[in-house]
């Protein structure tokens, strides 16, 4: 298993235990140390049937960039521009450039080292 999955799934196992602590834990008057192994079970046995799923959402997940002529560096109007294209979405596609961002990742270029 590469470490990038690993602490991929390690950083979502917290994340649904957390979850799951605290849902149980408002919800149930169960003694404390009953509640933490009962929120690790869940969270152990969500991840086993979900990590798959959101590992290729986040994987072939894609970043879309808007090409401009505009040169200016001014904040105000990069902000503008930035807000404006996110909220027309009657712009052309030819304007948009798409950009893979986990390439690395399918390509295999960390397997070596």
């Amino acid at each position: 298993m590469e470490l990038s999955k690993l602490i991929l799934k390690i950083m979502y196992l917290v994340v649904l235990y957390a979850l799951c602590y605290f849902v149980i834990r408002s919800k149930s008057e169960a003694d404390n140390m009953n509640i933490i192994l009962l929120s690790l079970f869940i969270s152990v046995i969500l991840l086993y049937f979900t990590f798959d799923n959101v590992y290729q959402y986040l994987i072939n997940s894609q970043l879309v960039f808007k090409i401009t002529n505009d040169d200016s560096t001014n904040d105000d109007s990069s902000r503008n521009t930035s807000s404006s294209s996110g909220a027309s979405s009657s712009a052309s596609v030819s304007d948009y450039v798409m950009n893979h961002t986990h390439n690395f990742i399918q390509n295999g270029v960390f397997d070596n080292v």
